[in-house]
């Protein structure tokens, strides 16, 4: 990692002949040009919770809650801020969380390979999701030495777990980090008011057909996205794979299938 004060020193100088970053450094204002420019269907996906989202909006007031605690008479220039987990070392604390469906958020539907090459430009961990649009080998690939973790929905079929399992394995991930949250799915407003559920027009089709032994349609899904008329493929997509929700039935078999596996989880 570079060091922490270079970004803001580059801007400053680069004021010196005139030049102003590119995009805002300020939150609110890059989320605000982040919604300009993404379709009303991919804002309501990534900017929108469940129910009135009360609970989410919480959730960011909780973090306010908590500051910086200045220390005096101490050196700034050199910090260590590093951890150690899984037997690894972290430079800091910080982990890209999972989130499905990123491909969407990139022009090229490669959003997900779009993080794994900022993981790996500045160290920190990404933790890719079972729902992404690229197959977790080639997120994989691009981790370089950052550590990358591979976030686990828990399917109704064992062969697809274990599937997934064993690929993220052999792709090179650290650990597997199991989502419990998913029992069925979510209400959510500004999504089912668009009638907007990405996962049923093929985002992410690759990542869970792909060497899953449950469907020969693979061939046929493009990247992020079934035809918009292919019916069957979706109904094929939400019988086998019953949109990434979890069963104590799975649960119980994940737990058989770790203790066959290397992988933290």
């Amino acid at each position: 990692m570079g060091h922490y004060g270079d970004y803001q020193t580059e801007i400053y100088v680069g004021g010196l002949s005139g030049r102003l970053p590119k995009l805002p450094v300020e939150f609110r204002e890059l989320e605000a040009r982040a919604h300009a420019a993404m379709s009303p269907s991919l804002v309501s996906y990534v900017a929108g919770g469940c129910g009135n989202e009360h609970t989410q909006n919480i959730n960011v007031s909780a973090f306010e809650r908590w500051g910086l605690i200045p220390r005096m008479f101490v050196g700034a220039a050199k910090r260590d801020m590093s951890i150690s987990l899984f037997g690894m070392r972290f430079p800091t604390p910080l982990f890209m969380s999972p989130i499905g469906v990123i491909g969407l958020c990139a022009q090229d539907f490669r959003g997900d390979i779009a993080t794994a090459k900022a993981a790996q430009k500045i160290g920190v961990p990404m933790m890719a999701s079972t729902f992404s649009n690229d197959p977790l080998e080639q997120v994989a690939a691009e981790f370089g030495e950052t550590p990358g973790f591979f976030q686990l929905y828990t399917p109704n079929d064992r062969e697809v777990a274990e599937s997934l399992i064993r690929r993220a394995e052999a792709a090179g991930f650290k650990a597997i980090v199991v989502t419990l949250d998913t029992w069925v799915t979510g209400w959510r407003p500004r999504d089912l008011n668009l009638a907007n559920f990405p996962q049923l027009h093929g985002a992410c089709s690759l990542q869970l057909f792909l060497g899953s032994g449950i469907s020969q349609q693979a061939a046929k899904a493009t990247r992020g996205r079934f035809s918009s008329g292919d019916h069957a493929m979706g109904e094929d997509f939400r019988k086998s794979f019953d949109l990434g929700r979890s069963s104590l039935v799975a649960l119980a078999d994940q737990a058989s299938a770790r203790s066959q596996r290397h992988l933290p989880s």
